[in-house]
């Protein structure tokens, strides 16, 4: 049986490469949230490219990626590899936080993932 810490890794895992990792590179950077913008925009306008909707979602991104650079990034290098990644949610996780607290890019993406599973809401998408 896997520890709390194995599990805990293996999960942050799975998520990192899953829903962070655009460009199946094995590091996080601003390309990764440059995609994720594309997609989600392609995605919330059912398939088509608006070049407004686009900018809209780079801006989101870039404050999201700003958000994770300045808490994960501990060598400095632009890009967050996995060790950088398990670093900030072991020590995220050590503390309580309020609403507040939670990096943009986290409740950003708290909320964007609740509202993708939300079907029977017309919010998003």
């Amino acid at each position: 049986m896997a520890s709390d810490k194995e599990f805990f890794r293996h999960k942050h895992l799975w998520i990192y490469h899953k829903y962070w990792d655009f460009d199946g590179d094995g590091t996080l950077s601003w390309e990764d949230f440059n995609l994720m913008a594309e997609k989600y925009a392609v995605y919330q306008r059912k398939g088509q490219w608006e070049e407004e909707v686009v900018e809209n979602w780079r801006k989101v991104a870039k404050k999201w990626w700003d958000s994770l650079y300045a808490k994960a990034d501990l060598n400095q290098d632009s890009r967050i590899d996995i060790d950088e990644w398990m670093a900030f949610f072991e020590d995220f996780s050590k503390v309580k936080h309020t609403r507040e607290d939670v990096p943009e890019f986290l409740g950003g993406f708290m909320q964007l993932f609740f509202v993708s599973l939300d079907y029977n809401s017309k919010v998003f998408f």
